[in-house]
């Protein structure tokens, strides 16, 4: 399978994007699609008020404004800088542009949400456990996540991407379970199939579970 491409050009792919991106997501097909995966992953990430959540490729801030509306905390985390431009043009929240799997997190966080990003980067292990690490060591340790699945709807996605000169990853059981890899002391929680994505939750094992 061909990996990913340079993360610069996916960069420069997004930064062009910015400007028309919410409002082209937000009709036709793109729009019903949508709407079934975030019915899904709201579920998994279940945000509550006051809960403090780390939005992570945030894009221009579709989920970001959907769990900011639960009375959750929200952070957005993305790497293109016109994209967090767009985002502060509809919301007024903190903000941090930075790569996934580099940029230093604060442990301040109850749950990390990555809806839509890590088909975009090298390596998605590294960027998993980065994020992991902006989880308070004493909430709940959950991390949702939303990657396009190896089937018939994932690699259609993928063909479109590649007309653009971008490669994405694509998951399957196996991968799934390799995003766990770097991040030791997590397990998949729950999974489930939307649209032609996996809507996945992993939650942090405790250290001394109950017998």
């Amino acid at each position: 399978m061909m990996e990913p491409g340079d993360p610069d050009s996916v960069r420069r792919y997004f930064d062009r994007q910015a400007r028309e991106y919410s409002e082209r997501s937000a009709g036709g097909i793109w729009r019903w699609l949508r709407a079934r995966e975030a019915r899904a992953v709201l579920g998994l990430l279940q945000p509550r008020p006051d809960e403090e959540i780390l939005d992570a490729g945030s894009g221009s801030g579709y989920y970001t404004g959907l769990v900011a509306s639960s009375g959750a905390r929200v952070t957005a985390l993305d790497f293109s800088a016109s994209m967090l431009s767009a985002l502060r043009q509809t919301m007024h929240i903190d903000i941090i542009e930075g790569d996934l799997a580099s940029t230093a997190l604060i442990p301040k966080f109850d749950k990390v949400l990555c809806a839509g990003a890590l088909e975009f980067v090298p390596d998605p292990a590294a960027a998993v456990a980065n994020l992991a690490c902006a989880l308070k060591p004493d909430g709940p340790g959950e991390m949702v996540l939303l990657v396009p699945a190896d089937t018939l709807g994932g690699r259609i996605y993928r063909r479109f991407h590649r007309s653009h000169g971008i490669t994405v990853n694509l998951f399957n059981q196996d991968r799934l379970a390799d995003l766990l890899a770097k991040t030791p002391g997590f397990r998949i929680d729950e999974f489930r199939r939307v649209t032609f994505n996996f809507a996945v939750r992993l939650r942090r094992v405790a250290a001394n579970p109950s017998k």
